[in-house]
């Protein structure tokens, strides 16, 4: 019985450090997700608009989907009162 319980004991002990392990690995995990970009890892894409474009919808929704984190989309519109 005694054997029993002491085998007990160290098989929680090992569920706890098995434990402690999955959620350091799995901080380590969220910090390289987590991390913020620098000012400097901003990127501006800047998109010149004149008349009708018939793809800007898909142009849009392209840029929408980058897979950079930190952007900016400008869009300049020609004037259109020439």
């Amino acid at each position: 019985m005694l054997i029993f319980l002491i085998s007990l004991v160290i098989l929680a002990d090992l569920v706890l450090i098995y434990q402690i392990y999955r959620e350091i690995r799995l901080r380590k995990e969220l910090e390289k997700q987590t991390t913020s970009p620098t000012p400097s890892d901003l990127v501006s894409i800047i998109i010149p608009i004149r008349g009708k474009d018939p793809q800007l919808e898909e142009n849009v929704l392209s840029l929408l989907n980058q897979d950079y984190p930190s952007f900016e989309v400008i869009y300049v519109i020609d004037n259109l009162d020439r």
